[in-house]
């Protein structure tokens, strides 16, 4: 179906490849790079001001550097979402 609404926009051959795109590894180093950073921001963000997350949890763990693919993808979406509120408000 993504093909189809997009077919005009790309070329057949993106669709078709067989090697997708591995971002893993910078977002794992911008991650560290600033985390303590991304820790304060969402600490004190509007997230944390809703309560849809635990800060103490947060700042006591300071984003240690055994995180798993998955928990770096939700966080990804929890700075997203950050990002979108702050726009918002």
């Amino acid at each position: 179906m993504l093909y189809r609404a997009m077919r005009w926009l790309m070329p057949r051959e993106i669709f078709a490849r067989a090697t997708k795109g591995e971002y893993s590894q910078d977002s794992y180093e911008t991650l560290y790079a600033r985390r303590e950073h991304l820790v304060g921001d969402l600490a004190d963000g509007a997230v944390a001001d809703l309560g849809l997350i635990d800060t103490k949890r947060l700042v006591k763990s300071k984003l240690s550097m055994a995180l798993s693919s998955e928990f770096l993808f939700e966080l990804k979406r929890l700075v997203a979402a950050e990002r979108w509120i702050r726009s918002v408000c």
